[in-house]
């Protein structure tokens, strides 16, 4: 039994170390979905885009397939442009959209609208060449009746393929915290 204890103690303080070190990161707050109702984030691997998402999606396969049959590419649009308002179409599925859809509007970094109005700036929209109906990216956004904010205050949606993949980290070591959990637990029950 004081074996038992005494590595329960050992998991027990590998967690804390691990955790104070950096190596493991706890979630800063509980995610939640206001665009759908405030329901939690789950697991969704099928998801056939905003793949980046699948492993804690506040959006489902179906909701995507419905919203995305609305969204309209601007015509002449370039790949980069096309993959701009895919990023920003997908925030339906960002466990983090608590933080950027606030009150039914949605909240868009400058520095994304900067990102989007350069990409698709060529493209054609209601008749006319993009650049020559907004001089930059917040005008493109505003016009899109998107709230635009700073992305150093973290209340705007921004997408980058880094966060994605920090994100994904995150998840792995939230996972391995609560599995190192589980094993205490069941090694406490045990005693």
């Amino acid at each position: 039994m004081a074996s038992i204890r005494t590595a329960a103690t050992c998991l027990l303080i590998g967690v804390v170390i691990l955790h104070l070190t950096g190596l493991i990161h706890c979630q800063e707050k509980l995610q939640y979905c206001p665009f759908y109702n405030n329901r939690g984030p789950s697991p969704q691997p099928f998801l056939d885009n905003c793949t980046w998402y699948r492993d804690n999606a506040c959006c489902k396969q179906e909701e995507i397939t419905y919203g995305f049959a609305n969204v309209k590419p601007p015509q002449g649009a370039s790949d980069r442009c096309l993959r701009q308002l895919n990023y920003l179409t997908c925030y339906v599925c960002a466990p983090t959209q608590y933080k950027f859809y606030i009150n039914e509007y949605l909240y868009v970094c400058s520095e994304f609208c900067d990102n989007f109005y350069d990409a698709c700036k060529d493209a054609i929209l209601k008749g006319s060449v993009i650049s020559n109906l907004y001089e930059n990216g917040r005008q493109f956004c505003e016009s899109r009746r998107f709230k635009v904010g700073d992305r150093s205050e973290d209340k705007c949606f921004y997408f980058s393929e880094d966060l994605v993949s920090n994100s994904a980290r995150s998840l792995n070591s939230q996972y391995i915290i609560d599995i190192l959990l589980q094993l205490l637990t069941a090694v406490l029950l045990l005693t």
